[in-house]
């Protein structure tokens, strides 16, 4: 037995609208916490004291903010996927929404 037919398309611009404003809000977000995180560090906590203290803030430093594999370059990564998808999705809420249109005009006539 075959499904029924499909007489209706719907373009749910508004989701997709929402979707970019969201994605956007989390890149704002990820960029804000690396922000932050660059400053968690910003000098010796450890001292100059003992011989382990300098070592340890360089590693630890190079782990959480200065280093290319940081947690902080991890979250510059993240928010920038987030702001390439706020774009794709605010891209396809345009473009759903012309091709709806498209297809509407065409079935009308």
């Amino acid at each position: 037995m075959s499904p029924e037919p499909c007489t209706t398309v719907r373009c749910e611009a508004e989701a997709w609208a929402e979707r970019a404003k969201v994605a956007k809000w989390a890149a704002e977000e990820l960029d804000a916490c690396g922000q932050i995180i660059g400053r968690i560090l910003a000098s010796n906590y450890f001292g100059t004291g003992c011989a382990e203290a300098p070592p340890v803030y360089l590693e630890l430093a190079a782990a959480v903010s200065t280093g290319s594999s940081s947690w902080r370059e991890a979250l510059a990564v993240q928010a920038s996927s987030m702001a390439s998808l706020s774009a794709g999705c605010g891209s396809a809420a345009t473009e759903f929404g012309r091709e709806d249109a498209v297809g509407a005009q065409s079935i009308e006539s």
